[in-house]
């Protein structure tokens, strides 16, 4: 499994220089997977939604579609840089509330603001907002999309951004 540290490299690495749509997760998975990597069930359903918008473009293979990702302006981050699946209700929700003011930081710092935040977990929204509005970013378009976000939601927000 790897580490934070390690996640938040490779997360840079496919940071694109300018962020037209910032994805939030819940958290890095408890189970070691990872968008980034291309292990995720998010990354499945991401891909998915890319693939019915843009085709074949999007690659065929993980580190293709993460450059893809990067070159549309596409940037995930998460809610909390460490699990939490694996914490009981309380302390979850404990862990999500100590890592707002962490995400509205590294929002603000996002230059020039995003055009759009997507909650990639409905229930995580009321945090994400509240980071948001600390960050500056209330005015940004926000969505909040269920965890399988290959649904029409995605699709929906993709064709209309492009």
């Amino acid at each position: 499994m790897l580490s934070t540290e390690e996640c938040e490299r490779l997360r840079s690495l496919y940071r694109p220089e300018k962020v037209r749509i910032l994805f939030v997760g819940k958290s890095l998975p408890a189970q070691g997977t990872f968008f980034y990597l291309g292990t995720s069930n998010l990354y499945k359903s991401i891909r998915e939604a890319f693939e019915k918008v843009y085709g074949v473009r999007v690659g065929q293979d993980p580190s293709s579609f993460m450059r893809f990702f990067r070159d549309c302006g596409c940037y995930l981050d998460d809610l909390c840089l460490e699990p939490v699946d694996d914490l009981d209700d309380p302390e979850r929700k404990e862990r999500r509330h100590a890592a707002v003011p962490l995400l509205a930081d590294r929002m603000a710092a996002i230059q020039p603001h995003p055009e759009m935040v997507i909650a990639v977990m409905k229930g995580v929204e009321s945090y994400i907002r509240k980071a948001m509005l600390l960050s500056g970013l209330s005015c940004v378009t926000f969505a909040a999309l269920p965890f399988r976000v290959h649904g029409n939601g995605l699709v929906d927000i993709l064709r209309r951004r492009w």
